[in-house]
């Protein structure tokens, strides 16, 4: 059993370590550029105020400032970023900043609507492009507790294609790349602790 013990922490660390590890350098020919976001209200939504939570080790909670029909530069950091939409009723019910800006993070602000942003690097393109940098324009459509905030893409980019988020992010801010290995990682520690109990109900030893 103690080699059980001892292969999942490994495992268990090597799975943090990954997640952390830089992607591999772009390939011969082309270069990585980075991605601004702007975003902008279809309309006035005077009931809600608007925040950005970025994830990561030293996460932050920003109240931000979107206006009808002008676009605001969005700041998303590399480790995943929310845009939430809180009433602000809701807002007033906490003491403090740090427990609006818990309660936000923790997802438990009353008719708080939010939704993930994309990553902050772009796919790889060819060197000879002469962007230094993607811009992604959204507006916010509709926000609503239940759907979270809709979006809707400003235009088209220079070369006609979508100008959509990097689908490699998903709805919790994790690129798939960790969350597959975060899933061998939690599949691997039920296996070995179903062995374990499996073992002790029969009276092995551990």
């Amino acid at each position: 059993m103690k080699r059980f013990v001892v292969a999942l922490a490994a495992l268990i660390v090597g799975s943090a370590v990954w997640a952390d590890i830089p992607p591999p350098p772009p390939a011969a020919g082309f270069k990585r550029v980075p991605i601004e976001y702007k975003v902008e209200l279809a309309q006035a939504f005077p009931e809600f105020t608007f925040f950005l939570v970025n994830w990561g080790p030293q996460g932050t909670v920003k109240e931000i400032k979107l206006i009808p029909k002008e676009p605001s530069v969005v700041k998303v950091g590399h480790y995943g970023t929310r845009l939430f939409a809180v009433p602000k009723e809701a807002v007033k019910g906490y003491a403090t900043e740090k427990e609006l800006h818990d309660a936000i993070t923790d997802l438990k602000v009353p008719g708080a609507a939010w939704l993930e942003i994309g990553g902050d690097t772009s796919p790889d393109i060819k060197k000879e492009d002469p962007r230094t940098k993607i811009v992604k324009e959204y507006i916010v459509e509709k926000i609503d507790p239940k759907e979270g905030i809709i979006l809707r893409k400003a235009k088209k980019d220079e070369k006609g294609t979508d100008d959509a988020p990097d689908d490699e992010y998903t709805d919790v801010g994790i690129p798939r790349g960790r969350l597959w290995v975060a899933g061998v990682a939690a599949c691997l520690a039920l296996t070995l602790a179903g062995l374990w109990l499996a073992r002790r109900n029969r009276g092995e030893p551990h």
